[in-house]
């Protein structure tokens, strides 16, 4: 799995490419988690992502809240 973050205009964009399952989310949303430090824009592109779990899909909750 590859995470790119950039800032695009004040929003923070995260490319992900790979899968996001229980052994990839924990390291997601911890460098997420870094990135929304200093804004609270933030854009997933996923559109290269083949696979998402669960854990994937709570990382998202847990990023939104």
């Amino acid at each position: 799995m590859e995470i790119s973050i950039k800032t695009v205009d004040g929003i923070t964009v995260v490319t992900i490419v790979g899968e996001i399952d229980g052994r990839t989310a924990p390291d997601v949303h911890r460098r997420v988690s870094a990135a929304l430090e200093a804004t609270s824009k933030i854009l997933f592109d996923m559109s290269q992502v083949q696979y998402m779990s669960s854990a994937g899909l709570r990382m998202l909750l847990s990023v939104y809240r």
